[in-house]
């Protein structure tokens, strides 16, 4: 029979080690958990720092301590990603939303990270699970918005990009970046009233200067008929010394069309001689009616391009008003030759009025001339058969001088 003692004894053993053993376990669960905080805490620190190389390192540490955790794959991640090491960040962040499919961070920087290898379709994928994630805040809300927004503009979906930034606007509502990238994408939306609107009241701050936001607010506003806005914009840009062909070419279009042709020929005469500045000189010098000057002009771009239906067609309104009909009919004709389909019915209303312009006038002109010289024929032989037939006078000798000689 077992001593009861003894079995109170060994029961007493067992307990006192398996309290040692949970110690122990305690203890080194408190150890790691110290140990990882002091790894986490140091990581997070470089990474204030932007010392990534050390981040780095802490971070590992962190998942070798803890391998079933997405906070170190996070981390290890934006350390990647913001040290441009674009793969390496990647496998990380698609490590962390596997063990935390919802977490808000992860789905963002996920499309912070597809926007910079410019894989829009991914970055539009991110976002739109990061705004259905976990504890997400009206401010996180905006960041996703416009990120997706940005990524909606660059695969041309301007209509949804459109009711993000509406959106986003009305979340961050200090973020000055988000009404001009509502102002361009109006104009690729070609809607250039808002384009105009939203441009003219935010363009020169800090998100929204440059030759390109100008270039769009001139282009809205010439669309607009606001040429006062466009020529305020260009002559700005032309005083600070640009040279830019397409800042100076809007310039010139707000001055052709406030009439203002001798400023649209000053800037036009800074361009190159390609088609559109050869043809707005041309176009000018027909409206003031230089004729020669519009010659001169021609004649340069019809070498440039010798099938461009324009050049033909302003060539054609030269002749025309220089008494050369028939090169002018040959212009146009020369010009529907040359045009697309669409525009040939226009060449041949041109072709119509000059053929009926040399029939009218100029064949009826001919007609006058060749019955006037009918008729000077036929007033002509008859005057001559009059002077032919009158008789020649006789000479009258009653008042001769007498000769001398006697009478018989």
């Amino acid at each position: 029979m077992i001593n009861k003692k003894y079995i109170k004894l060994e029961d007493n053993k067992m307990k006192k080690k398996s309290f040692l053993i949970l110690n122990l376990v305690i203890t080194m669960l408190i150890c790691s958990a110290l140990l990882l905080f002091s790894e986490w805490d140091k990581g997070v620190q470089c990474y204030n720092k932007k010392d990534y190389k050390c981040a780095e390192t802490e971070f590992q540490q962190v998942i070798e301590l803890n391998p079933e955790h997405y906070a170190g794959y996070y981390m290890l991640g934006l350390t990647y990603l913001d040290s441009k090491k674009i793969n390496d960040a990647e496998k990380n962040l698609l490590l962390a939303l596997k063990y935390a499919h919802k977490d808000y961070g992860t789905l963002f920087n996920l499309g912070r990270l597809y926007s910079q290898k410019n894989d829009y379709n991914k970055v539009i994928q991110y976002t739109t699970q990061s705004l259905a994630a976990d504890k997400i805040t009206p401010q996180q809300r905006g960041f996703s918005l416009k990120m997706r927004a940005d990524a909606y503009f660059n695969t041309k979906q301007y209509d949804k990009a459109e009711k993000d930034i509406e959106e986003a606007m009305k979340l961050l509502p200090k973020d000055e970046s988000l009404p001009c990238f509502y102002g361009i994408n109006a104009y690729y939306l070609k809607n250039y009233d808002k384009a105009f609107h939203q441009l003219s009241k935010v363009y020169g701050k800090p998100n929204c200067s440059g030759i390109k936001n100008a270039l769009m607010l001139m282009d809205a506003a010439n669309q607009t008929k606001n040429y006062s806005k466009a020529i305020e914009v260009g002559e700005a840009l032309v005083s600070h010394g640009t040279k830019d062909e397409k800042i100076i070419s809007q310039l010139a279009v707000s001055y052709i069309a406030q009439s203002n042709y001798s400023k649209a020929v000053e800037n036009l005469k800074k361009l190159p001689d390609n088609t559109f500045k050869l043809f707005n000189l041309a176009q000018i010098y027909v409206t003031l009616k230089d004729w020669i000057a519009a010659e001169q002009i021609l004649k340069i771009w019809k070498q440039k391009e010798p099938k461009n239906p324009k050049c033909s067609e302003l060539y054609g309104h030269v002749y025309f008003n220089t008494k050369r009909p028939y090169d002018a009919l040959d212009s146009f004709i020369e010009a529907q030759n040359n045009a697309p389909a669409s525009e040939k019915a226009h060449y041949q209303t041109l072709i119509n009025d000059t053929r009926k312009y040399i029939k009218e006038i100029l064949e009826g002109q001919v007609q006058q001339a060749v019955e006037h010289e009918k008729m000077e024929s036929q007033r002509s032989p008859t005057t001559t058969t009059t002077e032919e037939n009158k008789e020649v006078p006789k000479p009258d000798n009653s008042n001769k001088a007498p000769t001398g000689k006697k009478k018989g």
